[in-house]
């Protein structure tokens, strides 16, 4: 893999961050395969395992964040803070892992960390550039304020 197509993917990882902050959830779906997956997952000791609290494939991401302004959330305006990340290369398939902050600023314009954790992407070259195959967020954070339906 050259340094062009990190760079692709790099900005493609990052750009997901600022169209969840921006609300622009046609462009964070655009980064997914049709087949594409997303999960939310936390390793919780207390049953010495992984707790899974989102698993949708596309169409079911797509269904989610279509009725996500027909709600009311309580998640103040979010922003993410997304490391580099590294990368590991097969045959067919890109794979990254970055580190992933989200704070949340309230309407009182007080700025808290909401959420700590890794994205575990796998990427996959398409016609149209990198696209996400999966997305796994694997938080640190077990915590959340509720309510959040909302991918990190």
């Amino acid at each position: 893999m050259n340094n062009e197509q990190r760079a692709a993917i790099t900005e493609s990882l990052l750009a997901s961050g600022r169209y969840l902050d921006q609300g622009d959830f046609a462009s964070y779906l655009s980064l997914f395969t049709d087949d594409g997956e997303y999960q939310l997952v936390s390793k919780v000791p207390e049953i010495d395992g992984m707790a899974t609290w989102i698993d949708l494939d596309k169409t079911e991401l797509q269904n989610l964040l279509d009725m996500a302004p027909r709600h009311l959330w309580n998640n103040g305006l979010r922003t993410h803070q997304i490391s580099p990340p590294s990368f590991r290369f097969s045959e067919w398939e890109t794979h990254t892992i970055a580190t992933v902050s989200v704070f949340r600023t309230c309407s009182e314009g007080l700025t808290s960390v909401y959420a700590v954790g890794h994205y575990h992407d796998c990427w996959t070259l398409r016609s149209s550039g990198w696209r996400l195959k999966k997305r796994v967020m694997q938080l640190a954070t077990r915590n959340l304020a509720p309510p959040s339906a909302l991918p990190l």
